[in-house]
């Protein structure tokens, strides 16, 4: 006797949500455990987090379940729970998150990442891509015309030093480059024509700074900018590391100069809950947009915790989500993960520090071996490197000095500049030297023998 069985497509996907949220259960017959509170059931890359809900004696919220994520805009939270206390709607939870996560990548895409089978998509850890980036002997990039970031005294404020602290991000915009600082809640704009550098005062810290540091005592109250894109629509976002709560906020720039700080809680949550990404410590060094898609870039410099390593993975978004996520609407998800190892130098692992888009959709980055026991501090640059990214593959060449010394600058900042006849890609970095003294730095990066990706426009 033959038996056949037919089973439709539809329904088995419905199956393994069901088996996946039922899965992700708490136990107690509603499975939603708001992300304010941890039990034993916190899965271990919540406490590897460092979340504040996640310390012991916090009381568990009260369980709710909310479809959507609300936005959230006016206060921060506190310390001791990770939603707002005083909002009417039930808080965003974790098993919320990963059911929306789920249904969406099960049903919307992501079985276009060419998975050999439909049950590789059980988990979120099966839908993750990883390769290792490779040297390319062919590839030089060459630091030029290194430059002090000072103020023009005309334009010098008060509240700021005389020169940008820090140079985490820049991004050229409306004609101008944009350096982000991860430790001053202000931007610079440098016009290249006449080499004036001004200043974009952004919302200050909780104690009214716009400077932080330990020099200062007020270090953990900076949003830590550490990555910068331009919306279609012409607005300047900045993001901010996540690497802790008060570190989940963006700044955005309209056009006209003004200027929004909004807390993205609802995205971070959604990076949180896939620590495929996240792996030990969530902490963005970059964003580029793609296409129709925004490109984030965690670094991993973490601490390995709870059995969770520090992991380099770029995470694809959809862009439109998330520019009606910054409008009002719902948290985007995650559609894509990709962890890149990008090796080592004196026995301290490379992490991503920026990343921006070729002409061609080939991705360029930078990245650092900074010997710091985790994304909180500083430490000693041992490496910086150059590569570029082309679908599932990498290559990479170390960062040299114009006198052809490999380099250790903190390069944190990437921007595309310009492709020359001899094929010569132009860059402009930023850097950040970790001193509160010294300014951050601006130069010309030239790389040589990148080539370009076969169809691509030059």
């Amino acid at each position: 006797m033959v038996v056949v069985v037919v089973v439709d497509v539809a329904v088995l996907v419905d199956l393994l949500v069901l088996v996946l949220v039922s899965a992700s259960g708490d136990g107690d017959g509603d499975g939603d455990e708001p992300l304010g509170g941890c039990g034993e059931a916190d899965p271990p890359y919540f406490k590897a987090s460092g979340h504040p809900g996640c310390r012991a004696g916090v009381a568990k919220c009260p369980k709710a379940t909310l479809p959507r994520t609300p936005r959230v805009s006016r206060t921060l939270p506190s310390r001791e729970r990770y939603h707002r206390p005083e909002m009417p709607t039930a808080p965003v939870t974790r098993r919320a998150l990963t059911r929306r996560a789920f249904t969406r990548t099960a049903t919307t895409g992501l079985l276009a990442l060419s998975l050999p089978s439909l049950t590789r998509c059980a988990t979120m850890r099966d839908m993750t891509a990883s390769f290792t980036a490779q040297p390319a002997s062919a590839l030089t990039a060459v630091l030029e015309g290194e430059t002090s970031l000072r103020y023009t005294n005309a334009q010098a404020r008060p509240e700021l030093p005389a020169h940008l602290r820090a140079g985490s991000a820049v991004r050229r915009w409306g004609g101008r480059l944009v350096v982000v600082q991860d430790d001053v809640h202000a931007l610079g704009f440098l016009d290249e024509r006449s080499g004036d550098i001004t200043a974009l005062l952004l919302p200050p810290g909780a104690d009214g700074s716009y400077v932080f540091g330990d020099d200062l005592g007020n270090k953990a109250l900076k949003m830590d900018l550490e990555a910068c894109i331009t919306l279609p629509d012409g607005r300047l976002v900045a993001l901010g590391s996540g690497s802790t709560p008060a570190r989940e906020r963006v700044v955005i720039v309209d056009p006209s100069g003004d200027v929004r700080l909004f807390n993205a809680h609802g995205l971070y949550a959604a990076l949180h809950a896939r620590p495929d990404f996240t792996g030990s410590e969530l902490n963005i060094e970059g964003a580029t947009v793609v296409g129709d898609a925004l490109l984030l870039f965690q670094r991993g410099n973490g601490a390995p915790r709870d059995g969770l390593l520090p992991v380099n993975a770029v995470g694809r978004m959809d862009l439109a989500a998330v520019v009606r996520f910054l409008d009002g609407g719902e948290a985007p998800v995650l559609l894509e993960v990709t962890q890149v190892d990008l090796g080592q130098a004196r026995s301290v692992r490379f992490g991503f520090t920026d990343a921006c888009t070729l002409p061609d959709g080939r991705v360029a980055f930078l990245a650092g071996a900074e010997d710091s026991p985790d994304t909180y501090r500083d430490g000693q640059v041992v490496g910086c490197r150059f590569g570029i990214l082309d679908g599932a593959a990498g290559t990479y060449t170390d960062v040299l000095a114009a006198d052809g010394s490999a380099s250790l600058l903190k390069l944190e900042g990437l921007d595309f500049v310009a492709e020359h006849a001899d094929g010569t890609l132009e860059f402009v970095v930023v850097a950040d030297m970790d001193s509160p003294q010294v300014p951050a730095l601006r130069a010309s990066l030239r790389v040589r023998g990148a080539g370009q990706r076969e169809g691509g426009e030059r």
